[in-house]
């Protein structure tokens, strides 16, 4: 089995995205543009799963410290053997490289986060 890689989310990712969001959410999609406009935010975090260089999932969250909320998150169709793995690929990425970092109370938050993260990981 592929090892997933998770990276953050770039504009030139959006057309794999937004097929994977046409696919998944079939009645409400997000248009290109409200990708666009997300990735343009700095208050927003994305990321892509990637396997074998293809993008077969994605997550982003709202951040303004000391809050943050996920906002999105979807995976291909033809990756759902796979969903718990990449679910979690995704929500840890979300919760190690942003959330924590933008914080205010980054120790406590860093306590807090660290033993979900270390759970998190143990089920991939």
């Amino acid at each position: 089995m592929s090892a997933v890689e998770v990276r953050r989310m770039r504009w030139w990712d959006i057309p794999a995205v937004h097929a994977i969001e046409m696919s998944i959410f079939m009645t409400d999609p997000w248009s290109v543009e409200q990708f666009w406009s997300e990735l343009s935010q700095p208050t927003r975090r994305y990321f892509v799963a990637q396997i074998d260089g293809a993008i077969v999932g994605y997550a982003g969250s709202f951040v303004l410290s000391p809050e943050a909320d996920v906002q999105t998150m979807g995976v291909a169709a033809d990756q759902r053997g796979r969903l718990r793995r990449l679910n979690l690929s995704l929500r840890c990425a979300l919760i190690t490289r942003r959330l924590s970092p933008c914080t205010n109370a980054s120790d406590l938050s860093a306590l807090v986060l660290a033993p979900i993260t270390t759970h998190l990981m143990s089920m991939l």
